[in-house]
């Protein structure tokens, strides 16, 4: 797979990630009734969401653009393309 392709898994997966963790965070106010609703396991999920989609967001990205480096070379100052 290349590295744009993974980076945008990445991306895809840690959206989803965010997904999930705010129909979590909003549960509470929508089913209060439900048992496992502030509990402890409860906040270490919400963590564990949050750990897990920071980090590929940031991986994804780093690996989206790493990949698009090559096909926007960056110009000068004078807008002339630099020669490597």
């Amino acid at each position: 797979m290349h590295d744009r392709t993974r980076g945008l898994v990445y991306i895809v997966v840690a959206v989803a990630t965010l997904f999930v963790l705010l129909a979590l965070t909003a549960l509470p106010s929508v089913a209060p009734g439900l048992p496992f609703v502030g509990t402890v396991g409860y906040s270490f999920a919400l963590l564990a969401l949050m750990v897990v989609a920071f980090p590929l967001l940031w991986v994804g990205g780093r690996r989206t653009m790493e990949s698009l480096r090559d096909e926007f070379p960056e110009d000068d100052a004078v807008g002339r393309r630099r020669r490597e």
